[in-house]
């Protein structure tokens, strides 16, 4: 227990208990959920700087396991690009919203061209970048958001967040791979090596790299048994 700053009517400092962050109740959800339902083994983690920035791009398989299996397995904790223009319900949608700036998710991105709203996501990918934080976006697959729009966009923010030639901001392919063993999925996540954006030119090569490395880790990515 600590002291918070404000005074009693006494004088003396008025003990608090300190809130669980978002990131750690998040944290405790995700392993409760995937310790009822999935088997995680995690390849190619190497990939994965200790610290300092990197963007992932996943391949997405299954539209609720992957983020699960993301979240509690990776050695850091990511934030999720995530797309609420599907969401249309008004009590949901709000509640989304809340649960995305707690987490310091860039949302709002739907994949059909980028307004106000998206631009304010990537403002929030780019200043995560910035701060050394990993940033994960699907490329394609079930549920995932709109490639050709998004993809793009985020390799914008790899510009400015590696500054003048100051750091490189690695960019790694993610597969996921499914199989059925009674009621639980066997998940297999594998990281790719990485890419480097190095100048404005290189992006259509980066992202076709990028692509096709996630749809090869991913291979057949679903097996129902």
């Amino acid at each position: 227990m600590r002291e918070c700053a404000g005074l009693h009517g006494s004088g003396r400092r008025l003990p608090c208990v300190t809130s669980p962050s978002a990131p750690a109740v998040l944290r405790l959800a995700v392993r409760f959920i995937a310790s009822h339902n999935l088997r995680v083994q995690l390849v190619g983690d190497e990939h994965l700087p200790k610290d300092g920035p990197a963007l992932l791009v996943a391949r997405r398989a299954h539209p609720f396991y992957d983020s699960i299996a993301l979240l509690d397995t990776l050695p850091r904790l990511p934030h999720l690009v995530v797309g609420l223009g599907w969401l249309r319900d008004p009590l949901l949608r709000p509640l989304a919203e809340t649960a995305c700036k707690l987490l310091e998710w860039p949302a709002a991105m739907h994949g059909e061209h980028l307004d106000d709203r998206e631009a304010g996501a990537l403002e929030t990918g780019s200043a995560l970048l910035r701060r050394g934080e990993v940033l994960a976006a699907y490329s394609e697959g079930s549920g995932a958001l709109n490639a050709e729009i998004i993809l793009p966009a985020l390799l914008t923010l790899l510009e400015p967040a590696q500054g003048s030639g100051e750091r490189r901001i690695p960019i790694i392919p993610v597969g996921f791979r499914y199989a059925r063993d009674e009621d639980v999925w066997n998940v297999t996540i594998r990281l790719g090596t990485a890419s480097y954006l190095d100048s404005p030119g290189d992006r259509a090569v980066i992202l076709d790299q990028i692509l096709a490395r996630a749809r090869a880790l991913s291979g057949d990515a679903l097996e129902r048994g």
